[in-house]
């Protein structure tokens, strides 16, 4: 993720500078240090060009689910709601993924009988997996990282037991 959003932000990351902060390199044996060098160099240098176009990202996360809620006619997945973020830190940096389309994203709406029978097949949605598919739409810059902004596109809720329990589309 820091690379993506160094990527997306347009800016060159300090691959140098990470070089050099590398434990193996600063106190490792002197006759170590080059061929460690040349090791992370290769290894930034290629995770750099894996992210180059990328607009989408799929994210696996757990979420706590509401109970069905007839009077709207939906579940409400906790992990998607407005104001949640993701945090990924590496290199001293650290980006923040948050959703964009949270409020719209977080409603899984479906009859009362779906309800019924996605109840009796996974009875304790406390605990579900959800596998998000992402559209990136903006990025941020910070001071030590930034913030990638990004709308659901769709998503799988899975409950441990029971598979994949709801397939969502969310509505552009």
């Amino acid at each position: 993720m820091v690379f993506l959003y160094y990527d997306l932000a347009g800016l060159t990351p300090p691959i140098e500078k990470w070089i050099a902060e590398d434990s193996n390199v600063r106190y490792g044996p002197a006759d170590a240090k080059p061929a460690r060098r040349e090791e992370l160099r290769a290894a930034y240098t290629a995770a750099q060009a894996s992210v180059r176009n990328v607009g989408r990202l799929r994210l696996t996360v757990g979420s706590n689910m509401s109970d069905y809620d007839p009077s709207y006619g939906e579940f409400i997945v906790q992990a998607l709601a407005p104001g949640s973020t993701y945090n990924f830190r590496a290199f001293s940096r650290s980006v923040t993924l948050r959703l964009a389309n949270g409020q719209q994203a977080q409603r899984w709406a479906v009859s009362p009988a779906e309800a019924q029978a996605i109840k009796d097949r996974a009875p304790y949605l406390q605990g579900a997996q959800v596998d998000v598919v992402l559209q990136i739409t903006g990025v941020q810059p910070g001071t030590d990282g930034g913030s990638l902004t990004a709308n659901v596109l769709s998503y799988e809720v899975r409950d441990r037991s029971a598979g994949v329990i709801g397939r969502v589309q969310v509505a552009p």
